[in-house]
């Protein structure tokens, strides 16, 4: 009876063994994983997962300007005039007058061929004229006391015009020496050096006239109802960003191209301000509304949702 008493006391007190050293390996289980809240950054009684990071927004004030509805081409600028400076006369350039980027006017020098041949020519040719003259004079006075014909009055007339055409022509090849501007522009080319041996027809300058420079779009046969000569226009170019010019339409064709379909207008820009220049690519605003006193917001402000344009507003 004892013995059982004491078997049933011993399996009672592992029981309470076993119980103990579970608690105690549980204990230290979650002592051991337990996070420090101070270490974690995270406060008790709040999850770190929950919290979001705030967006940054940039907020811009409604205010009324006036907005215009366009028409957009791209082109490349041109001078409204621009010619080809040939020589005249064949010979050695020995005076140089211009260079590129110059300004130049209407009959302003640009060069000089060498004209001592040319200079001899002319000599010659008024000593003939001179000598025609006189033979000419001698010959009136006969023919008028009917002293020689009337064909040797002739002859020396004609001889005496040949002479004067002679001489005109050797004076007009001296000028032609001079190699003079025949617009008001600026010297886009110069093809010759001093010492240059240039021929007739050699191309020797180039000049162009900037002022207006001319912007020639083609619009749509649909939209060319829009476009009228004397329409304002804005022009931008990628060498100043930021910058606005102004031009209007100088000028519509009046026939449709039939293999685009379109219309072809000119711009004409005169305050291009020392920067727009022939050759460079434009963008060409024909306007075509003006809404003045309009609602305007930043265009970066519009949301493109669900191929709509919409815009957050703030609220307080």
């Amino acid at each position: 009876m004892q013995k059982a008493r004491f078997s049933g006391l011993l399996a009672l007190t592992l029981a309470f063994a076993a119980l103990a050293a579970m608690l105690v390996l549980t204990g230290c289980s979650k002592s051991g994983n337990a996070t420090d809240p101070r270490r974690s950054g995270r406060m008790p009684g709040r999850d770190f997962a929950s919290q979001s990071a705030a967006i940054p927004v940039e907020i811009a004030i409604v205010k009324r300007d006036t907005i215009s509805n366009y028409l957009l081409a791209n082109t490349t600028l041109e001078p409204e005039r621009s010619v080809d400076v040939v020589a005249k006369v064949s010979g050695v350039v020995v005076e140089l007058r211009a260079e590129e980027g110059d300004q130049v006017k209407a009959g302003q020098l640009l060069a000089r061929i060498d004209d001592s041949e040319l200079a001899v020519n002319v000599k010659q040719a008024k000593a003939r004229l001179d000598n025609a003259k006189s033979a000419f004079e001698r010959a009136r006075e006969m023919f008028q006391k009917n002293l020689t014909s009337r064909e040797a009055y002739e002859q020396a007339k004609l001889e005496l015009e040949t002479a004067q055409a002679q001489y005109e022509s050797a004076q007009l090849q001296w000028q032609y020496s001079r190699i003079r501007a025949p617009i008001d522009g600026v010297v886009t080319a110069r093809n010759i050096d001093l010492g240059d041996m240039v021929s007739v027809n050699t191309v020797v300058f180039s000049l162009a006239d900037f002022n207006p420079l001319l912007a020639r779009v083609h619009v749509p046969e649909k939209d060319i109802t829009q476009v009228h000569v004397g329409q304002p226009a804005k022009i931008t170019v990628e060498s100043a960003p930021g910058r606005t010019f102004t031009g209007r339409v100088q000028m519509i064709s009046p026939v449709v191209d039939p293999t685009t379909g379109t219309v072809k207008v000119t711009i004409e820009i005169r305050k291009r301000e020392g920067i727009l220049r022939p050759g460079m690519f434009a963008s060409v605003y024909l306007v075509t509304e003006t809404h003045p006193n309009a609602l305007v917001i930043p265009k970066k402000a519009l949301v493109l949702e669900s191929e709509r344009d919409m815009v957050f507003t703030f609220k307080n």
